[in-house]
């Protein structure tokens, strides 16, 4: 892993309330797994390699009752908090087209909902 930058964990959100009452719970040990997992990866000095965690404003799982719906942007910024507490500052937002999938909402929209999320009171 000398020649590598970053890692990578795959923090999309898989589940919706549709699924399962807990999905949230399922989220969040799901983001946790994939984040720690990335951080335990090492050089060949020894040193950790960052880590950005890849999220995404849909689900994605082809088992779940909301395949490709979006994701509300307060559920969004629950998963960056969860990996903000996991002493990451960085994410990596991958949406794969100028609107949300299956949606007419637009990327700039979308961030100002996860913007007000962010600034909503605890």
């Amino acid at each position: 892993f000398d020649e590598v930058d970053y890692i990578c964990a795959n923090c999309y959100i898989r589940y919706c309330e549709q699924d399962y009452a807990t999905y949230m719970s399922r989220i969040q040990t799901m983001t946790q797994l994939s984040v720690n997992a990335a951080k335990s990866f090492v050089n060949s000095t020894g040193s950790k390699i960052p880590v950005i965690p890849l999220i995404t404003p849909n689900v994605y799982n082809g088992n779940s009752k909301c395949h490709t719906d979006i994701v509300s942007a307060a559920d969004l910024w629950q998963q960056i908090t969860w990996i903000k507490a996991l002493n990451i500052d960085t994410c990596f937002l991958w949406i794969g087209s100028a609107t949300i999938p299956d949606t007419t909402s637009t990327i700039p929209q979308y961030l100002a909902q996860l913007l007000q999320a962010a600034n909503a009171p605890q």
